[in-house]
């Protein structure tokens, strides 16, 4: 079984890609909302596609 992937932006929050930690994709929680499963946001098909909303999103906070 993969590992977690998660990268952190600074300002932005995180995004994330596991079968272990969510099943369908990579998905993005923002850094101002709890880390919790129900704050994610996705499933994105790629790492590019959640980070690109992760952007769109924090620049509308």
């Amino acid at each position: 079984m993969e590992s977690t992937l998660a990268f952190f932006a600074k300002g932005v929050g995180s995004v994330r890609s596991s079968s272990s930690y969510r099943p369908g994709g990579w998905w993005f929680l923002p850094e101002w909302l709890p880390d919790t499963e129900e704050h994610d946001v996705g499933p994105f098909k790629t790492k590019a596609a959640a980070l690109a909303e992760a952007k769109r999103l924090t620049a509308q906070q």
